[in-house]
C-alpha cells in the first residue's frame, strides 16, 4: 500500500501503550501509567497504520509510552512497518533491551532511531529521578547498543539519548556531555521539564538565572567539540538563544529547530 503521490508524508509521534516498569519523579504521562484497559490491539495498530498511510501517507512512525518494549508484539508492530517501508524508532527506559532482541532489531531496514533516557553522567543523579540501580543497567545497554553497530556496518540506526532538564541536573551538562561523547552515542536531546504527571507540584523548572547557566554550558559545549561525532539538541530554549550565545557570550549554539507541524508534517497518536 503506497501513500498518496500528492501529498506529503507525516510523522506520527505514538504512546503506543501506558504500560512500564518504572515510575520517573518527572513522566509527563504519569497519571496515566498501568493504565491497560483501552490499550490497542496487534490488528487494531495494523488497521490505523494502514488507514493513515493509505490516505495521507506516513514518513516515520516514533513511538512511546509507557515502556513501548513491555508490550509483547512491539517488534512485530516495527517488522510491520518495516515491510512497508515506513521508517520508525522508539523511546525507551533502555531495560528491556537485550542481545536477542537486538538481533531481531538490527535485522530491520527502517529502523531509524532507538532514544533512551538518562538524566545524569552518574548513579546518584540520575538514580534519584529515574530509580534504584537504573543507571547501571541502562550504561550496560547503550554500550551493547554500540557495540552491537560497530560489528554490525549495515545497522544504520542511531543511538540517542533524552534528558529531561530540571533544577535537579541542568548543573552536570558538562559531564554528560563528556560521558556521551566518550560512549560515541550520535545524538543528545535536551527536553524542557513539563509540570504534568508526576512532575505536578514538583517545581523542578529552571529559573531565569539556572537557564541561562544552561544556554552558555551548552554553548561551551558544542563550540569546543561541534566537529566531533555527538549532535546536540536542545529542544527547551528558543531560537533567540543563538543570538544570545554569539552576542552575549561570544559562541555558538546548535540549530534550534521551533514551531508547530501538528496536522501538516506531524500528529499524535495516544
Amino acid at each position: 500500500m503506497q501513500p498518496p503521490a500528492n501529498r506529503m508524508a507525516i510523522d506520527l509521534k505514538w504512546d503506543i501503550t501506558y504500560n512500564c516498569n518504572l515510575m520517573c519523579d518527572h513522566c509527563i504521562n504519569g497519571h496515566y501509567l498501568n493504565h491497560r484497559d483501552k490499550e490497542l490491539s496487534f490488528h487494531d495498530i495494523r488497521k490505523i497504520i494502514d488507514l493513515i498511510h493509505e490516505k495521507v501517507g506516513i514518513r516515520k512512525i516514533q513511538f512511546l509510552g509507557g515502556e513501548p518494549l513491555t508490550r509483547n508484539d512491539f517488534i512485530d508492530v516495527l517488522k510491520y512497518l518495516d515491510d512497508r517501508g515506513i521508517l520508525f524508532g522508539f523511546n525507551t527506559n533502555g531495560l528491556l533491551i537485550n542481545s536477542k532482541m537486538l538481533e531481531r532489531l538490527g535485522s530491520l531496514q527502517h529502523f531509524e532511531a532507538i532514544i533512551l533516557s538518562l538524566e545524569g553522567p552518574n548513579e546518584e543523579i540520575n538514580d534519584a529521578i529515574r530509580g534504584k540501580k537504573v543507571y547501571n543497567i541502562l550504561m550496560d545497554r547503550i554500550k551493547l547498543l554500540i557495540r552491537y553497530k560497530k560489528s554490525n556496518p549495515a545497522a544504520k540506526f542511531k543511538v540517542c539519548i533524552n534528558t529531561v532538564i530540571t533544577s535537579q541536573n541542568y548543573m552536570y551538562t558538562t559531564e554528560m556531555s563528556e560521558l556521551l561523547r566518550k560512549e560515541e552515542v550520535d545524538e543528545w536531546i535536551l527536553l524542557q521539564f513539563i509540570e504534568e504527571g508526576n512532575g505536578v507540584g514538583k517545581h523542578l523548572s529552571l529559573d531565569k538565572d539556572q537557564l541561562l547557566e544552561l544556554v552558555k554550558m551548552v554553548a561551551e559545549e558544542y563550540t569546543e567539540h561541534k566537529d566531533e561525532k555527538l549532535v546536540i539538541s536542545p529542544k527547551f530554549v528558543r531560537p533567540m538563544a543563538i543570538d544570545y550565545a554569539k552576542e552575549c557570550l561570544e559562541l555558538e549554539f546548535p540549530e534550534i529547530a521551533h514551531g508547530c507541524g501538528a496536522g501538516s508534517t506531524l500528529a499524535f497518536l495516544v
